[in-house]
């Protein structure tokens, strides 16, 4: 309420404002987001997460478009907290893996295992913003077919994977989305780019694209 007199006797001079807010959930951000997930339990070997998000965020920095948010040492909790309140386009699961199951970490560092199931799940609630998942994990592949009855697009490994392919992989993967390429193309083009930095004896490698069929049901590797 403003008083005034505008040229009359002073007088109160009602003004209302408005603004519509959504209530129940989060907005999604502008732009692509990329969620970066890392978890390294005791008794496991060092992973060479750190190395492979610093690549990262040097070629989605191209691109005003894209954002990316790390987390380290991730429990189920901190990843169930990501997706529900960054609501990420692209999910990369970074760490350790067994048969398909993810490690995650418990508050003290202790390895949490997931099964492909239960990753699953939870990627099941997030099919309205998620469109890939890319898991770095060795024998990933049970949990790439678990989470692309979900999700459009899963990059996973079948099989071992070292290091430096992984971190090669990435930066031609992501190098590609930030100049606006599809998952598809993207992750063609992150395959050439692995013999493109380590040479040609790298150049056939264990990096599968799962894509989701309508109906829930995987199209398997490509």
């Amino acid at each position: 309420e403003l008083t005034g007199r505008y040229g009359q006797p002073e007088r109160p001079v009602q003004q209302r404002w408005t603004k519509k807010v959504a209530v129940g959930s989060a907005a999604p951000s502008a732009g692509s987001t990329l969620l970066y997930v890392s978890a390294n339990p005791d008794g496991t070997s060092s992973t060479y997460a750190a190395a492979e998000a610093r690549q990262i965020r040097r070629e989605l920095a191209r691109n005003p478009e894209f954002r990316m948010e790390e987390r380290g040492a991730i429990g189920p909790t901190e990843l169930s907290d990501g997706l529900l309140n960054l609501r990420p386009r692209i999910v990369h699961l970074a760490g350790h893996g067994e048969d398909g199951h993810l490690y995650l970490e418990h508050e003290m560092g202790q390895a949490h295992i997931v099964s492909p199931r239960s990753v699953a799940g939870l990627f099941s609630e997030a099919t309205d913003y998620v469109e890939c998942v890319v898991v770095g994990a060795c024998d990933s592949e049970p949990l790439a077919k678990a989470v692309c009855e979900y999700i459009d697009y899963v990059i996973a490994v079948d099989g071992r994977l070292h290091s430096s392919v992984a971190v090669a992989f990435s930066v031609g993967f992501y190098q590609a989305l930030a100049a606006g390429e599809t998952i598809e193309k993207a992750y063609r083009l992150g395959h050439k780019h692995v013999p493109l930095q380590l040479g040609d004896d790298f150049a056939d490698q264990p990096v599968r694209l799962y894509m989701r069929r309508a109906g829930g049901a995987n199209a398997g590797p490509c």
